[in-house]
């Protein structure tokens, strides 16, 4: 075939064409206008082919990599999710559980409580109704408006310094260590952390003088450290009020007082009391071994049927306990 300028170039016959799929044969001859010819030589493959041989080497290379990388990381991933929780995941559990058990027995269930997310969770599942949750989460400003705040790690990286330092000064109780640490703290109603202070002072002051109206009281005896947690004001003014009305009915011996939260703050509290219907064998005021002293348990009857009455403050009447009988009550948080 002739172009313009002289140049032509041979063409191949009908019979001589690649079939579709097949690589021709060369080299080709491509005659010039000085009548000359020069060879033309056809590549072997085509550069589709060589692209395919491409792709395929380095499907097979990428195959071969993602294979051996299963091989090596695959017993470790199998070891992985066989394997337990770890230490610390299984501490901050326990510490969680621990803090919403103590939660479910001494906070009061008409407290509304403070907590976040996985907290409320677990309070939850420790039969704290739902209803007295205030959740805590990042778009909460502060925890004013509940009356008790379950520090957890999360909620100590929301409000940092500011819950101790401005909302809620005093713990009522504290679990775990650490990152994993739980406080339980009660919201100040007095608008600065000095006059929470002082009223806790004045509330300490109250408790000496109604522990000291109890010791001088003829009609009730209590062992040596009854009396001492008495005179320091470290029993819960309601108990106070409970057992002087109970003594008018009946003598009692105070066996001891209980109810201490782990880590609380100075002036928090005594909650729990064991008290029984008797008096000292000598009829003296004091009784250094309560427990080796009560009457049989129907003398009880009247001291349950008198706290069982009671709505507030003691919400928890418990009777024959270990080897006395004797009732134990104790006040909401």
């Amino acid at each position: 075939m002739t172009y313009a300028g002289g140049r032509t170039v041979s063409v191949m016959e009908p019979g001589r064409r690649r079939r579709p799929g097949r690589f021709s044969e060369g080299p080709w001859s491509i005659e010039s206008a000085s009548g000359g010819t020069r060879p033309y030589a056809k590549h072997a493959r085509s550069l589709s082919a060589r692209n395919l041989r491409q792709r395929v080497i380095a499907l097979t290379l990428g195959g071969a990599v993602v294979v051996a990388i299963t091989i090596v990381a695959a017993p470790k991933a199998v070891n992985y999710f066989r394997a337990k929780p770890s230490v610390p995941l299984q501490n901050a559990v326990a510490v969680r559980n621990e803090a919403a058990a103590w939660i479910a027995r001494w906070v009061s269930s008409s407290a509304v409580v403070a907590c976040d997310r996985l907290m409320c969770s677990t309070l939850l599942a420790h039969q704290v109704r739902a209803e007295q949750f205030m959740p805590i989460n990042p778009s909460s400003i502060d925890p004013v408006g509940s009356d008790v705040v379950v520090e957890t790690a999360v909620v100590r990286s929301l409000f940092r310094g500011r819950l101790g330092a401005v909302y809620a000064p005093a713990i009522l109780a504290k679990f775990g260590s650490g990152d994993a640490r739980i406080e339980i703290r009660v919201t100040s109603r007095y608008g600065s952390v000095r006059r929470f202070e002082r009223k806790l002072q004045a509330s300490v002051s109250a408790r000496r003088l109604g522990g000291q109206a109890l010791l001088s009281n003829k009609r009730i005896a209590e062992s040596a450290l009854a009396a001492r947690q008495l005179r320091a004001g470290m029993v819960d003014s309601r108990i106070l009020a409970t057992i002087a009305p109970l003594a008018a009915m009946c003598r009692l011996t105070i066996l001891g007082f209980a109810g201490a939260a782990p880590g609380a703050s100075k002036g928090m509290p005594l909650l729990s009391v064991d008290i029984t219907e008797g008096d000292s064998a000598d009829g003296g005021p004091a009784v250094s071994a309560g427990y080796e002293r009560v009457e049989m348990p129907a003398s009880l009857a009247r001291i349950l049927a008198f706290l069982r009455a009671q709505r507030q403050p003691l919400h928890r009447v418990l009777s024959g306990l270990a080897t006395a009988p004797r009732a134990r009550c104790h006040c909401p948080a």
